[in-house]
């Protein structure tokens, strides 16, 4: 992937599984997302509990997209090591009444030997989000 100024490569496949995460986020579709989780996983996405299981990320998914209408990610650079991948990226949240906020956030993703995602860690300052306009 390049953006201008970084290019990052990634092993073979590694492109597939995280570019098809990163379009069935957009599609806020939890229960998509969620099946392509372990059954224990560690899930972190800014300042919430942890969650541990598919169906406690599941839910914790759907909680959140429940303020959205949509979101896009546009990715600026990938880091990946085996199974492992880091992406810096922006993420435009588009909210009920079209106002759309892009925020910064680094996501880590990591897939087992079943290729199931057991670790998804989101970085993000969600605040912007929601603040009144």
């Amino acid at each position: 992937m390049t953006n201008g100024t970084y290019t990052a490569s990634a092993p073979a496949g590694a492109e597939d599984w995280v570019s098809a995460f990163f379009r069935t986020a957009d599609a806020c579709d939890a229960d998509a997302l969620a099946a392509s989780f372990a059954e224990r996983i560690d899930m972190r996405f800014a300042n919430n509990p942890p969650a541990t299981t598919r169906e406690e990320a599941r839910d914790g998914l759907r909680a959140f997209l429940t303020h959205l209408t949509g979101m896009r990610h546009e990715a600026h650079a990938r880091f990946t090591d085996g199974e492992g991948v880091v992406q810096l990226a922006t993420v435009t949240y588009i909210l009920p009444g079209g106002r759309e906020v892009p925020l910064p956030v680094a996501s880590h993703l990591h897939r087992n030997e079943a290729a199931l995602i057991d670790r998804l860690w989101i970085y993000i300052d969600l605040a912007p989000l929601f603040a009144h306009p």
